[in-house]
C-alpha cells in the first residue's frame, strides 16, 4: 500500500482545508476554528437503554438543522460526551459492529465491507475487526475535536482495527483538520436507498457524502501523538 492510500497516517502541520463555518456539517460547524480541545474535561459515556433520548434528540435536531433530515432510527449504540454537571450532553456519535450485522455503508458497495478494505490495503481483513461510526451531532463549536479524541481512544480500547462511515466534504474536511487521513472507499450514492429513504435525509446528499475508512491504531498514534504535543 502506497502512503497515499496509509488510513490514518500522520499530516505534519495539517492544512486548513476548506472552512467548515459554510459548509452543512451538523455537529460542530466552527468546532476546529482554534487549537487545544473544547471540552477537557469532558467523558464520552454509553447511552443506556433508558437513557437514549438527550442524545437522539441532540441528532435529531443536529441534522434537521443541517440538512433538513428527519431521522428516525439510530445506530445500535449510542455515546454521548457529557462534562460533569451539565445539563445535556455536548456532542454524539453511533456506533454499529460489522461482526453483528450488515453495516449501513454496506449499501453504498458492491461487496462486503471487509473485502472493500482489504482489496485496498492488499490484505484479508477480518469482519469482527470492523467497526462504522456515524450520527455525529454536537451542541457547541469546538465539540468535535474533544468528541473524535475520546471516540478513537474508545474503539482502540474496545479491541477495533477498523474504523467506517459516510462522510460529507465539511466531515472529510475536519478530520483533515486533526490530521487524520482515512481513505475513500466509494461515493455514498443516493441512488441506491429507497425513495421515501432518500427524501428523509434532506439534502444530505448534495454534500458529497463519500465510504471512507480509517485504521484505528494508526488513528489512536496520531491524536495521542498530538495530544503530547499540544497541537
Amino acid at each position: 500500500m502506497s502512503a497515499a492510500q496509509t488510513p490514518f497516517r500522520i499530516t505534519p502541520n495539517a492544512p486548513s482545508a476548506l472552512p467548515t463555518s459554510n459548509l452543512a456539517f451538523p455537529p460542530f460547524g466552527q468546532a476546529l476554528a482554534g487549537p487545544g480541545l473544547a471540552s477537557p474535561d469532558a467523558v464520552l459515556c454509553e447511552c443506556l437503554p433508558g437513557g437514549r433520548e438527550p442524545v437522539r434528540q441532540l441528532i435529531r435536531d443536529r441534522f434537521h438543522e443541517a440538512y433538513g433530515a428527519r431521522i428516525a432510527s439510530y445506530m445500535p449504540r449510542l455515546l454521548g460526551l457529557h462534562r460533569a454537571g451539565g445539563s445535556g450532553p455536548l456532542g454524539a456519535v453511533g456506533l454499529r459492529e460489522a461482526k453483528r450485522q450488515a453495516l449501513f455503508v454496506e449499501r453504498y458497495l458492491d461487496q462486503p465491507i471487509e473485502a472493500a478494505i482489504g482489496t485496498c490495503i492488499g490484505r484479508a481483513v477480518p469482519r469482527s475487526e470492523i467497526v462504522e461510526v456515524g450520527q455525529f451531532a454536537g451542541s457547541s463549536a469546538g465539540a468535535f475535536r474533544s468528541l473524535i479524541l475520546r471516540l478513537i481512544d474508545q474503539l482502540h480500547a474496545e479491541g477495533h482495527r477498523w474504523v467506517v462511515f459516510t462522510g460529507t466534504t465539511a466531515l472529510r474536511n475536519a478530520f483533515s483538520r486533526l490530521g487524520l487521513s482515512p481513505v475513500e472507499l466509494a461515493s455514498a450514492d443516493p441512488a441506491r436507498l429507497a425513495p421515501a429513504e432518500r427524501d428523509a435525509w434532506g439534502s444530505y446528499y448534495h454534500h458529497d457524502p463519500r465510504v471512507m475508512f480509517g485504521d484505528i491504531r494508526e488513528g489512536h498514534a496520531v491524536m495521542s501523538a498530538r495530544l503530547a504535543t499540544g497541537d
